[in-house]
């Protein structure tokens, strides 16, 4: 029988067939079999996470899904330490996760199934564009390199060209450096600020960048 990992952002539900492992708080919104939580525990429980200390705990433990962490959390007894020696020696890889999902496509890659299928991990502007999209990139190419079949949901950019880039260079026009330099620095600019909408809505009224690029296929 053929193996499908489903790989799940926070959004949206996801109710197709597969194993279906999730980050953090994926739990909220899709029935799942596996969850990652690489952060710290206090990071997870911190007013400014997407939950609190006795919301995240709850759920977790309330749960019959395996629960994957930095290390073992009595607060969370079902919770397992991420293999990460495990992980180095038998894939022979870059030391490059800058998130979550890195980790968790990783372990889905060593555990060679035929189809790793990402859902809800788009890759949009901002903070998930700039230092996320690349290392999920990385691992993209890595996955295809050993013969695993990738799918992505519907506007997804993983393993896609900036939206100013031609894919194909040299065979079709591509847009100009200097307007990739303002996207960039825009996006790095606008990532605390929580106002990169309004910069891609500006952009986009330039003419010279196709802002919806950044969510479409």
């Amino acid at each position: 029988m053929r193996r499908k990992i489903v790989l799940v952002g926070h959004w949206p539900d996801y109710q197709g067939d597969g194993e279906i492992w999730g980050v953090n708080f994926a739990l909220q919104t899709s029935k799942v079999d596996k969850i990652f939580a690489m952060d710290p525990l206090d990071v997870l429980e911190a007013p400014n996470a997407e939950g609190n200390r006795e919301d995240f705990t709850k759920k977790v433990n309330a749960g019959d899904f395996e629960i994957i962490m930095q290390k073992h959390y009595p607060e969370i007894p079902r919770s397992q330490k991420f293999n990460l020696k495990r992980l180095r020696r038998e894939l022979g890889c870059l030391d490059y996760f800058t998130c979550t999902a890195a980790y968790m496509f990783a372990e889905a890659i060593r555990q060679k199934p035929d189809t790793i299928l990402m859902h809800g991990i788009q890759m949009p502007l901002g903070m998930e564009f700039t230092h996320q999209k690349p290392c999920l990139d990385y691992w993209r190419g890595f996955a295809e390199g050993r013969g695993i079949h990738i799918q992505t949901s519907p506007g997804s950019i993983l393993g896609r060209p900036y939206p100013w880039q031609s894919a194909l260079y040299g065979y079709k026009e591509k847009h100009g450096e200097p307007e990739a330099v303002i996207v960039m620095a825009a996006a790095s600019n606008t990532i605390h600020s929580g106002n990169h909408f309004r910069v891609a809505k500006k952009l986009k009224a330039t003419g010279k960048i196709n802002v919806e690029d950044y969510r479409n296929d």
